[in-house]
């Protein structure tokens, strides 16, 4: 499926957070007016902050419980708002685990968002070929299950030689759409 950015890919069912959120919003009026009536005591017939002394409006804030049902108000609006995934870039959608109101626990994956407009291709050149190639260098990269020609260029070189003498590169190439996550691929480097 292809999706673009800022789609929503998954929501949870978000009756309990509304709720949740209603009621920070009456617990917050409520507190309101108590900081009001601590603030009254104080002298002061406003709650503006920058019209008090810092410290009486802090005291006030806490005496009243304004300060903890304003933070309990922002974590509800996070909660409300965390039932629905938002795509952060267009791609398409893999490996989908889950069907609709089945149950996803926490932290797990029930499906890949993959940006297909662009690949990395990692292949990895003999030690003796290091001083042939540098970053910015065009390579040509051909499925094993077509013959079609990719262009692409190296976008980083591992600066360790592994155990068996080779060194890790990687190349970005555009995808026209022919190319999928996880190709066989034969790179040529020019």
């Amino acid at each position: 499926d292809a999706i673009k950015t800022g789609q929503i890919i998954a929501d949870l069912n978000p009756f309990t957070y509304r709720q949740q959120l209603g009621n920070a919003q009456i617990q917050l009026k409520k507190t309101k007016l108590e900081m009001q009536n601590v603030l009254i005591g104080q002298g002061y017939n406003t709650m503006d902050s920058t019209a008090i002394p810092s410290h009486i409006y802090e005291m006030a804030s806490v005496r009243s419980g304004f300060a903890e049902a304003s933070q309990s108000l922002k974590i509800a609006q996070f909660n409300l708002e965390s039932t629905r995934l938002i795509a952060p870039f267009s791609g398409k959608l893999a490996n989908i685990t889950q069907k609709q109101y089945d149950r996803v626990n926490a932290g797990t994956t029930f499906c890949t968002l993959i940006d297909d407009s662009e690949f990395e291709a990692e292949f990895r050149i003999v030690e003796s070929e290091a001083n042939d190639i540098q970053l910015g260098s065009e390579v040509q990269l051909i499925p094993f299950s077509d013959q079609t020609v990719y262009k692409g260029r190296i976008s980083e070189i591992n600066p360790v030689i592994d155990a068996n003498g080779l060194i890790l590169v990687k190349a970005l190439v555009k995808n026209p759409g022919g190319l999928m996550d996880g190709m066989n691929v034969k790179v040529l480097v020019e």
